[in-house]
């Protein structure tokens, strides 16, 4: 999870205690089930347990998001996360949209699963997500609902059209 840290008035503003807790505990509870489903273990792995070749769809499973479609409009939705809800957004991406943000973003696929692409794209293009389910592919955008200001709704909204563009 991604967490924008605004300056307003000179000051860092909006990025509360709670969100910097549901964003750690995120990412704990997700990598441990990414080691589970990736490798069967629930222990910690090493750097070179991370080599792997070995392709999989489980990492793509764990980005599931639930959300309304809106092709001219975006609209929010509510889901429940592990540690507390998050407000989404969601669009269903056209053929080649992979293709044309990794051309954006001067990122260059090598012949790699799929899973690898995505997150490479996830790690360029951050506050979003490239999810892909066999060969059709989302772009999501989560955050806690709860302290969802209205300055960094129109932020998020304006960086979720702006991929959106990229990928189109």
């Amino acid at each position: 999870m991604d967490l924008p840290l605004l300056v307003k008035q000179g000051q860092l503003e909006m990025l509360s205690l709670h969100e910097v807790e549901m964003a750690f505990n995120d990412l704990k509870h997700f990598s441990d089930d990414l080691e589970t489903a990736l490798y069967g273990a629930s222990q910690d792995l090493s750097r070179n347990d991370l080599q792997s070749e070995r392709q999989t769809d489980a990492g793509i499973r764990l980005f599931s998001a639930a959300g309304k479609q809106a092709l001219d409009d975006l609209a929010w939705c509510d889901a429940g996360g592990v540690h507390g809800g998050v407000s989404c957004l969601v669009q269903t991406l056209p053929a080649g949209a992979l293709e044309k943000a990794a051309r954006s973003a001067a990122l260059e696929f090598v012949v790699a699963p799929q899973f690898f692409r995505l997150l490479q794209l996830n790690h360029r293009f951050p506050f979003v997500t490239f999810q892909g389910e066999g060969d059709a592919y989302r772009l999501a955008l989560s955050y806690p609902k709860d302290d969802l200001q209205p300055e960094e709704r129109q932020l998020l909204e304006r960086w979720f059209r702006y991929v959106l563009a990229v990928c189109r």
